[in-house]
């Protein structure tokens, strides 16, 4: 009887059901929409994703700090190739590959990252950076289209939460384990630790739930891509004939902004000249766990009240996060005050991570491949922000700093009202 259940489980991920909640074709090895609710490949991603971000997570807020130059460069890189990668090859990988093995390729791109650590090379961590970065835009472009499956538009916010709990948390545990062990012992002790978490979440994506088909599961024929040209194509195509994703792609940027602003010019900014690098732990732990669980709490909530409700509270609060942190110089430190911001930056970040996931599925679906298309175009949007604003924001002030927060924050919520003004999905041409 189990041994139904869990087979039964396996195929909603990628075979279509006779009572679909979604329109759009339904053909043999398609993921479709199911009217079913599942959580337990859910889940089982989810994990997946904990443990291989955990061991990014631990090492991306020390490398600028032990690395120097190195590790800013490590950084940057590793976002411009999950920008670019998200257009182009991510969504051809996909579409060739099908979710399941591309999902497998993006976890196993992160394992190797850590032990480029452990010979510190300038020229092989920036290789393995941007390695990583490319199999992370595989990743994500993979993932909304296995979560389609799983939940129903009722109930996409909760999924969404529960993904993006697993994935905030390794802000969390990944910060905790390097203050931890480089407090206490070495480099050394770090990078085995860490590539132990991401060899041991490839080992569990190889059993992620997957159809018994022999079908790709992600495309129809008319949908695959037939060369990397054909996608960008796509990928503009949809751009251009969507208005509801135009006006997305502010928030997608404003993310980026936001991120950048969070696990890179704060805290090297604010936090290290005041406490040195230990602060940074302590201060992306706090980010981390108000990260994860207001996630879970977002989704919850927004299939209760609303995508525009919970976004715009997120949005307000990193406002008021910006106008509390004026208060803050390097010459005024204040733990207490740096710990709220730190909590303010997680809530916010929660909010604007599930709200946008669940925006995607709910509605850019249509077809597999458009999915992908979409999410495609939100991860080259938010990447390039974050990585251009992480080659100059060294040299940003405090204020400039704080009143793009604001302004931002005010501008994303008149596009959300405005996107979410439109009626109507949008087709591929």
């Amino acid at each position: 009887m189990e041994d139904d259940e869990h087979e039964e489980r396996a195929l909603a991920i990628e075979m279509p059901a006779t009572d679909s909640t979604m329109t759009g074709p339904s053909t043999s090895g398609e993921i479709t929409k199911t009217a079913k609710n599942y959580y337990f490949p859910t889940f089982h991603l989810s994990l997946c994703a904990f443990l291989m971000y955990t061991s990014w997570a631990g090492l991306e807020s020390v490398l600028i700090t032990l690395f120097g130059a190195a590790g800013v460069c490590t950084v940057s890189f590793s976002y411009m190739a999950y920008a670019l990668g998200s257009i182009f090859p991510a969504p051809l990988v996909v579409s060739r590959l099908g979710v399941h093995n591309s999902l497998i390729l993006g976890v196993f791109s992160f394992a190797i990252f850590p032990l480029s650590v452990m010979e510190p090379s300038g020229a092989l961590m920036v290789l393995c950076g941007t390695f990583a970065g490319l199999g992370s835009s595989i990743f994500f472009i993979a993932q909304p289209v296995f979560l389609t499956a799983s939940s129903t538009p009722e109930t996409v916010g909760t999924h969404n939460g529960i993904f993006y709990t697993f994935l905030l948390l390794t802000f969390f545990v990944g910060n905790v384990l390097s203050t931890f062990l480089l407090t206490n012992y070495s480099v050394l002790y770090l990078v085995l630790c860490l590539t132990a978490f991401a060899f041991l979440g490839t080992t569990l994506t190889l059993f992620l739930p997957t159809s018994k088909r022999k079908q790709k599961e992600t495309t129809t024929s008319e949908d695959e891509p037939a060369h990397a040209m054909q996608t960008l194509q796509s990928v503009r195509d949809l751009v251009q004939s969507s208005v509801r994703l135009q006006l997305y792609s502010v928030p997608f940027a404003w993310q980026g902004f936001a991120l950048a602003v969070s696990t890179t010019w704060y805290p090297t900014n604010i936090l290290a000249p005041c406490y040195g690098v230990n602060a940074i732990g302590m201060y992306m732990s706090t980010y981390g766990i108000v990260n994860a669980m207001g996630a879970l709490l977002s989704g919850i909530v927004m299939d209760k009240i609303g995508r525009k409700t919970t976004w715009v509270c997120g949005v307000m609060l990193t406002s008021v996060m910006a106008i509390g942190g004026c208060a803050l110089s390097k010459n005024a430190c204040s733990v207490v005050g740096h710990q709220l911001i730190a909590a303010l930056l997680g809530l916010s970040d929660a909010c604007t991570n599930v709200v946008l996931g669940s925006v995607l599925i709910v509605h850019f679906s249509e077809t597999p491949m458009q999915l992908v298309y979409a999410s495609g175009w939100y991860h080259l949007v938010l990447g390039v922000t974050a990585f251009l604003f992480m080659q100059v924001c060294y040299h940003f002030s405090n204020l400039f700093v704080e009143a793009v927060a604001v302004l931002g924050s005010l501008t994303v919520s008149f596009a959300l009202f405005a996107a979410e003004k439109q009626q109507g999905r949008t087709s591929l041409p």
